[in-house]
């Protein structure tokens, strides 16, 4: 299905702003091009969110896991708009289907393969990044 690049954007967005206002996060606006370039070649904007994510410090990483799943019901409830955001944005939803079909699982692991490292960082109170987010992980049924 086709989209609409400028209504997915700022589907997007608006699910972006939700967030930030939920969890108290700065996440940044994505524009337009972006958008379009994702959907168009997802090896690219994922292997760029992938080299992001590995070169934020250590510490970094620690600390947004730890504020991601130390409050439970703000989690549930950032996933809770999330996932009603996304069903109320077809253009968004169209734009995610265009970049699943561009994509195979394979890449998507491979891709994905140096946040390995990124696992095993430590969280405040012990554990693992990995152990925070399966902890968390049933509160995040939200559907692309």
């Amino acid at each position: 299905m086709a989209f609409d690049p400028t209504a997915a954007d700022n589907q997007l967005n608006t699910i972006i702003a939700d967030v930030n206002n939920t969890l108290g996060t700065h996440l940044k606006f994505i524009s337009t091009a972006d958008l379009v370039a994702a959907s168009n070649n997802p090896q690219s904007a994922l292997g760029t969110l992938v080299a992001q994510v590995t070169a934020t410090p250590a510490a970094t990483v620690g600390a947004i896991a730890t504020a991601l799943t130390s409050d439970p019901a703000r989690l549930q409830s950032a996933a809770n708009i999330v996932s009603g955001d996304l069903q109320k944005s077809p253009d968004l939803q169209a734009a995610f289907s265009q970049a699943r079909s561009a994509i195979t699982p394979t890449e998507v692991v491979n891709i994905l393969a140096p946040l390995g490292s990124v696992a095993s960082i430590p969280v405040a109170g012990g554990g693992t990044v990995l152990g925070s987010l399966f902890t968390e992980a049933s509160l995040l049924h939200i559907k692309l």
